[in-house]
């Protein structure tokens, strides 16, 4: 579920318009031509990856934890919520390492102009997931909110509208992006407000990987 969560989060990241040349709003808009174009050096430039991945890792381990009698009303079948918050805090940790080898392993995918979706998620999961990050991509609508900043870092608000390849449906999400200027170049960070969209991504979640996310 951890790694599936992350790669959702991360789709995300590329939504957002802009014209003047160097501001948050022009990073989002940057990101998302690398994504379209499948530049991942691009991509690189305006997004800390390492940083971003590392920080939505952890909060949103913190609140799988924490909401877990949430998500077990939500999904009474899922043995992943029957767990004490104790527990998921320690596995989700111990297994860091092998999700984020799977979470490169998408990304790699998804700036491979010669990969193919596979005709069903199970059929190849990593290929799955990155066909999936790029219909978000293709399918997206953004409306930029509200941009707070100042001379090193910037909040950007939006919504996001988006429709899912494999698990059906649309979804909209409010998101909060932070971006720091180093070096006159705006780099996406963190995602500031995992609370508010976790139980959406979740609700994907289940329904993309509900085998192989429960027993992982």
């Amino acid at each position: 579920m951890k790694k599936c969560l992350l790669l959702l989060m991360l789709a995300l990241l590329m939504l957002g318009c802009g014209e003047e040349p160097d501001t948050p709003e022009k990073a989002l808009s940057d990101i998302k031509q690398a994504i379209e174009q499948c530049d991942y050096d691009k991509f690189a430039a305006r997004v800390d990856l390492k940083t971003l991945l590392e920080k939505a890792y952890d909060d949103s381990t913190m609140e799988l934890s924490l909401r877990s009698a949430e998500f077990r009303r939500r999904y009474p079948d899922d043995p992943f919520f029957q767990n004490d918050p104790d527990f998921i805090m320690t596995y989700i940790d111990l297994n860091r390492a092998e999700h984020m080898q799977f979470i490169n392993a998408v990304v790699e995918k998804c700036f491979d102009l010669k990969a193919v979706p596979p005709t069903e998620f199970e059929d190849d999961v990593i290929g799955g997931t990155a066909a999936e990050l790029r219909h978000y991509y293709a399918t997206a609508d953004s409306t930029v909110r509200n941009v707070m900043s100042n001379e090193t870092k910037a909040i950007v608000q939006l919504n996001v509208t988006f429709e899912s390849l494999y698990a059906e449906g649309s979804y909209t999400l409010p998101l909060e992006l932070e971006f720091e200027k180093s070096q006159e170049l705006w780099r996406l960070t963190a995602i500031k407000n995992v609370e508010e969209i976790i139980k959406t991504l979740v609700d994907i979640a289940e329904k993309l990987w509900p085998d192989q996310l429960n027993s992982r």
